[in-house]
């Protein structure tokens, strides 16, 4: 799920090899605070609570298809 479900894989190319696996385990065990401080999302200005967007006709196709609605990374 980590993989292709979240932004994770995005970040993790400029994450020490410690810092990653911090995240990773803050991602499967843990409550996510301090996450986006760790991976850099404050630090270079992507923000802490961007504008979340989505497409009323894609919330459709994904209920057609997969019966709920999700998240694309697109």
């Amino acid at each position: 799920m980590i993989e292709f479900g979240t932004l994770y894989p995005y970040h993790r190319p400029f994450l020490t090899p410690e810092r990653g696996e911090t995240a990773t385990n803050l991602l499967l065990h843990g409550n996510g605070k301090g996450l986006k401080a760790l991976i850099g999302r404050l630090a270079n200005r992507f923000g802490a609570n961007p504008n979340l967007r989505f497409c009323a006709e894609c919330v459709q196709q994904d209920l057609k298809n997969h019966g709920t609605p999700y998240w694309h990374r697109s």
